[in-house]
């Protein structure tokens, strides 16, 4: 029998927008948010005695304000105007382009949007950490080394691209085996991938720092460009140039993702 969090995703999977460039953690929150919105939607629906056939028309914020970040969802007429987690990761993280590289910039983000949020306690087995929060009916962020397969613990070559290395999905259902993700690449269908290679996964994500230079030079576009500024600015100037330049460790950011959990709720 489905859960509450996979009912949820059954009503507001067709709203959910993929990540645009290094902003999988932000989507995740995201998702998680819009899926409690949804819960919320769900139970007042249930007293007044009427199916819920459709996700909230409202949502607290958006993960972008670009105009083609949510094109074909009502809502971002309503919410543009608000502060979207791009910009607050921009101004308040020191964030790049979006990316969020530990747990503490995890925390500030979703407090700052109004949300609550548990880590595991020193010890606290991470298998037992998830249950107990699904049980709640409250998803679990959780960082990863994604491979082409889903979660690995090691990649081949240490080949690493925009959507292959370190990143963020979304925990909203268990079996005995296995979890049910959210991936922000492809968020209308669940992932399931084995409960071993996400925790080895999760446990190893630090193995592979993504470069600290990056660039766009069209729409849709990464190239990473190394750790050394002065040969990513070379690199980011040839051909016609770069539309922007991206600098993931400004401010002395360091990637720290090793072990990251984090149960989201409102």
């Amino acid at each position: 029998m489905p859960t509450p969090l996979e009912n949820a995703y059954a009503v507001c999977k067709n709203t959910l927008t993929e990540q645009v460039q290094g902003t999988c953690g932000l989507y995740s929150f995201w998702y998680a948010s819009v899926m409690l919105l949804t819960l919320e939607k769900m139970e007042t629906d249930k007293r007044l005695g009427v199916p819920t056939t459709a996700a909230p028309t409202k949502v607290d914020f958006l993960p972008r304000k670009h105009p083609n970040a949510m094109p074909h969802i009502n809502w971002a007429v309503d919410t543009r105007a608000t502060e979207s987690l791009r910009s607050y990761a921009k101004k308040g993280l020191s964030s790049g382009q979006g990316e969020i590289l530990s747990a503490d910039e995890m925390g500030r983000l979703i407090n700052h949007f109004g949300y609550n949020y548990r880590l595991p306690l020193q010890g606290q087995a991470k298998k037992g950490f998830i249950s107990e929060f699904l049980s709640h009916n409250r998803p679990v962020i959780f960082a990863y080394t994604m491979s082409d397969n889903g979660p690995t613990k090691a990649l081949p070559n240490d080949v690493r691209g925009d959507d292959i290395g370190s990143h963020f999905s979304l925990i909203i259902a268990e079996t005995a085996d296995k979890y049910r993700c959210i991936n922000p690449w492809y968020p209308d269908q669940l992932k399931e991938y084995s409960k071993t290679g996400v925790l080895e996964s999760n446990a190893n994500v630090d193995n592979h720092i993504y470069p600290r230079f990056w660039g766009k030079r069209f729409a849709g576009d990464l190239t990473p460009f190394g750790n050394n500024r002065v040969e990513a600015l070379k690199q980011a100037l040839k051909g016609g140039g770069v539309e922007s330049f991206y600098d993931i460790g400004q401010g002395g950011r360091k990637q720290n993702l090793k072990d990251v959990l984090v149960a989201v709720w409102k």
